[in-house]
Parts: C-alpha cells; sequence; structure tokens
C-alpha cells in the first residue's frame, strides 16, 4: 500500500515580559502577597497518528489501542481510554511497529485480535497477536498472506472475527477469512465484495451481519455496502448512500441503534461528515460542530463513558491526535492529544 505522506506542522512559541521599575523602600505592610500559578494537570494522550489500532477492551469495557503511524515513524505503543481518559499500558513484549493493522475484539475470547498491517512503509505482514487484558502474546500457527488496510470486524451472532480483503504485495485482495481462537481458516463465500483496501466495516446487531461500505478499489473510491451473513456476502440497494470514500470510521452507536460513519478521503481530500445505518439505508446526521476533515482514524464504543470515541487520523495538515466524542447525537471534542 502507498503510505500517505503525514505532514508536519511547526508551531512557534513566543513569550515576552515586560517590568516596571519598583519604588524604593519596602512595600505597604497590607500588600497582598502574590498567589502561585495554578498547577497545570497534564494528561498523558497518544500522540498524534494516522491509522491507529482501536478496538473495545472486553477487560475493561473502553477501548484498547495500538500502534499507527506518525511523523517520527511507524508506533508500536499501547493505550487504555477508560472513563474518559487515556493511559500508557508498559506492555513487553509488543507487537513490532506498524501501521494500517486490522483489530477487533474477540468476545468469544475475551481478547483484542490484531492482525497483519504495513511496517516502515514498504512491508505488508501477517502475523497475529491476542490482548488478554495485561500482555500482548504472539498467536502460533499461520493465518492469511500479509496484508494491510484490511476491512476487519467481529461477527457477535457466529462469534467469528472476520477479515476481508486488503493490500498485499500483489495487489488487492477479496479474499475472507475467520478467526475462531485459536486459529484462522479461509473461508469461500458464493458471492463476495470486489476487491479492495481501506474498507470500513463493523457489526450490526440489529440484523446481526457484519456491514461493509466503501474502501478504494482497482478503479478508485467505493460506496457499495455489503452484507456477511455468515456463510456468504450481499451486496445492499439502500435508498441513500455516502459518497463514495476510502478510510472511513465506522462503529455501531447503541443510541441510535445503528452504525456511525464518520469521515474518510475522495480523491484524496479528507471528508468529515456523518451518515448512520439503520439496517436497510443510509441518512445524514448533523455535523455541527463536527470533528475536523480526516479518514483513517480510529473509533470505537465506549461502555465507561456510552459514547463514541474517535481518534487521530490524517487530516489536511497531517496527522492528528485531538480526540472527539460522540454522543446523544452530537459530537464533541475531549481534547485527547
Amino acid at each position: 500500500m502507498r503510505r500517505i505522506a503525514v505532514a508536519v506542522v511547526a508551531l512557534s512559541l513566543l513569550a515576552a515580559c515586560d517590568g516596571a521599575a519598583s519604588p524604593s523602600g519596602p512595600p505597604p505592610a497590607t500588600a497582598p502577597a502574590a498567589s502561585p500559578p495554578a498547577p497545570i494537570n497534564a494528561v498523558p494522550a497518544p500522540g498524534p497518528r494516522l491509522y491507529p489500532a482501536m478496538a473495545a477492551d472486553p477487560t475493561t469495557n473502553g477501548l484498547l489501542l495500538f500502534g499507527g503511524a506518525s511523523v517520527s515513524g511507524d508506533l508500536n505503543d499501547t493505550w487504555r481510554w477508560v472513563n474518559g481518559a487515556w493511559s500508557q499500558i508498559d506492555a513487553f513484549p509488543a507487537p513490532p511497529p506498524r501501521a494500517f493493522a486490522g483489530v477487533a475484539t474477540d468476545e468469544a475470547d475475551r481478547s483484542v485480535v490484531l492482525f497483519g498491517g504495513e511496517e516502515g512503509a514498504t512491508t505488508t505482514v501477517g502475523d497475529t497477536w491476542l490482548w488478554d487484558g495485561a500482555a500482548w502474546h504472539a498467536a502460533a500457527g499461520g493465518g492469511p498472506p500479509g496484508r494491510s488496510g484490511t476491512a476487519i470486524a467481529y461477527d457477535a451472532a457466529t462469534r467469528q472475527v472476520v477479515i476481508f480483503g486488503g493490500a498485499a504485495s500483489g495487489g488487492r485482495l477479496a479474499d475472507t477469512w475467520l478467526w475462531s481462537a485459536p486459529s484462522w481458516n479461509e473461508s469461500h463465500p458464493p458471492a463476495s465484495p470486489p476487491p479492495r483496501t481501506l474498507g470500513a466495516m463493523a457489526y450490526d446487531p440489529e440484523t446481526a451481519e457484519v456491514v461493509l461500505f466503501g474502501g478504494t478499489g482497482d478503479a478508485g473510491d467505493l460506496g457499495d455496502t455489503w452484507a456477511w451473513n455468515g456463510h456468504t456476502w450481499h451486496a445492499l440497494s439502500p435508498a441513500a448512500s455516502p459518497p463514495p470514500r476510502s478510510g472511513a470510521s465506522l462503529a455501531y452507536d447503541p443510541a441510535v441503534h445503528g452504525l456511525v460513519l464518520f469521515g474518510g478521503s475522495s480523491h484524496g481530500n479528507p471528508l468529515q461528515d456523518t451518515w448512520r445505518w439503520d439496517g436497510t439505508t443510509w441518512s445524514p446526521l448533523p455535523g455541527s460542530p463536527a470533528p475536523p476533515p480526516r479518514n483513517l482514524a480510529g473509533l470505537g464504543y465506549d461502555a465507561t463513558t456510552g459514547a463514541l470515541l474517535l481518534f487521530g487520523g490524517q487530516g489536511n495538515t497531517g496527522a492528528l491526535g485531538d480526540g472527539w466524542r460522540w454522543r446523544d447525537g452530537r459530537w464533541s471534542p475531549v481534547g485527547a492529544g
């Protein structure tokens, strides 16, 4: 996969102090003592990055974030988002640094599954790592061929993790693989979406199917909607759809009883629109205020705050490190980053 360039924005901070001559003699006895400046409590947060691997952590009911691409290179740091705050986890061993990895919560195994990705902007990998709530463990055995930008989601109906497509050295893929701990198995459904990378995929409890939207195909950005029913893929024909895009973020929001899609990229331009999938069609949602335009951002449902969290991504100025909460039908910044 061609790595998206991360722009560097230099910020200059200037400060000046103006002094005045002090009058001679001691200060009046009634002069109040100068108050010390209020302390600044810096909350640690992940740095700016695009395509971080983010999924629900079943051991905390919060979110787990791993790696991504930054201006200094690929990352392999691990973070938790619980009760509205970030905390870094000193996890060792950890998966090697990477971006464009696939990640999903395996509710059946109470673990987070990390698969593949891209190392050093040149090499796709096909390793599988599992997060058990305290540490990462490399999964034994084979699996799908190495790839980056794969679509991935947990299928609660079949209790399996599903991946579709992605980009390998030979081009875009259109294969389907299923993870049921402790191994991967390739599925050979009678119907399948066209090859693509950077598609948005999530499980919809309302229809008990995994929904796949868009991505980049061999002829450009896609705007089609597909569903996986545990046995095969079938194309959907909604009355309305978001414009074609790749790298959008998609997650289920129990409050709206549907999937929420945000942003992505169209012809290389980051987007900032919000859409809802109700099981039958897509509809635009109010977006004011809205997060700045971005694609390749992390998005997940945080049960500890009852809200979706959007973090990072690729914006008009490069990698982003801000966090936004989607709750009660609107976006609000959370100051994460």
